[in-house]
């Protein structure tokens, strides 16, 4: 057995965790081995795609940085959170995981157009983008339980799909070319990203601050 089916086994083990604490949260008996199984199945997929990164010093430093911040944060989040908002917490921590796969893929791509470091234009996009996250994650907690209803809300949104489809299709007919890779990538954030946020608050304000929680865990769950 070589070192890969290793770590295929052990991704096999971390999964299983995973999964066997989402059964055991189900119950309250079972809580807090749910709790036990989560964090080891976690915390061993973690060791287990650094051990086959084997990531320099630098990028290692920057993952630890990364993951001591967010552990602080839900740390101290969990700590403050009260019983009947605890739907609330866990939709908030799921859109930070639709946050992290948009700017992933974002970032994928500046990683093969080094050049875009260079552009300033770079800069007010990527903060266009963290100015929509932050707001779009504290919508729910801002808005009353009544829905908000647009007017052409069903003309808008359709729209707005329409553009991020656009979007979408556009970046992938450039075949990630790089002679000009400020158009894929204006494409990718202004097309697919920007417009799939707005649609996104769009969608969800009709149904009511009280519900978006719910629908939070609904879609994220399409995600993974």
């Amino acid at each position: 057995m070589d070192l890969s089916d290793v770590n295929n086994a052990a991704y096999l083990a971390s999964s299983l965790c995973c999964i066997a604490a989402i059964t055991a949260l189900a119950s309250q008996k079972t809580s807090r081995l749910g709790n036990v199984l989560g964090l080891t199945g976690v915390s061993s997929g973690l060791a287990i795609t650094l051990g086959m990164l084997q990531p320099n010093p630098d990028l290692l430093t920057q993952m630890l940085g990364c993951l001591l911040i967010g552990g602080s944060v839900g740390g101290i989040a969990a700590s403050k959170i009260e019983v009947t908002n605890l739907p609330q917490m866990v939709a908030l921590f799921h859109s930070l995981v639709g946050i992290a796969a948009v700017l992933t893929c974002i970032s994928n791509y500046i990683i093969e157009a080094p050049i875009l470091f260079s552009n300033a234009d770079l800069c007010g996009a990527g903060n266009l983008m963290k100015t929509v996250a932050y707001l779009g994650t504290w919508i729910g907690g801002i808005l009353n339980s009544k829905p908000l209803i647009l007017p052409m809300r069903h003309a808008l949104n359709a729209s707005l799909v329409g553009i991020s489809t656009a979007g979408l299709a556009a970046f992938l007919a450039t075949e990630g070319s790089l002679d000009n890779p400020m158009l894929p990538l204006s494409l990718l954030i202004g097309g697919a990203a920007l417009a799939g946020s707005v649609s996104g608050v769009t969608l969800t304000t009709a149904i009511g601050g009280w519900f978006i929680s719910t629908i939070s865990l609904i879609t994220s769950s399409v995600h993974h």
